[in-house]
């Protein structure tokens, strides 16, 4: 695996794992890159957090939506248990 890949796969990581501590985060893309990460020594850039992101929407734990305001905003994935979801 090349550094490049070991970036992007740490970065989906760290998404997954904030989404499972925190499964009613929602945010755009700079909020991500700026708040989701807790380890101070790994800030991946903002095109690697959106590389992770649409990773993680191919997936299915993360769909886009688009706020009131036309922004997009990424949330965790709903489940059946889970229920509608507004934003």
């Amino acid at each position: 695996m090349t550094n490049d890949e070991d970036k992007l796969e740490k970065t989906i990581r760290a998404i997954r794992q904030y989404i499972e501590d925190f499964p009613r985060a929602a945010d755009n893309l700079l909020g991500i890159a700026n708040w989701w990460f807790e380890d101070d020594q790994f800030r991946p850039s903002i095109k690697l957090v959106e590389k992770a992101l649409a990773h993680l929407i191919n997936e299915g734990s993360i769909v886009d939506k688009k706020s009131v305001g036309g922004e997009v905003i990424y949330v965790k994935a709903p489940t059946p248990a889970d229920g509608p979801r507004e934003l």
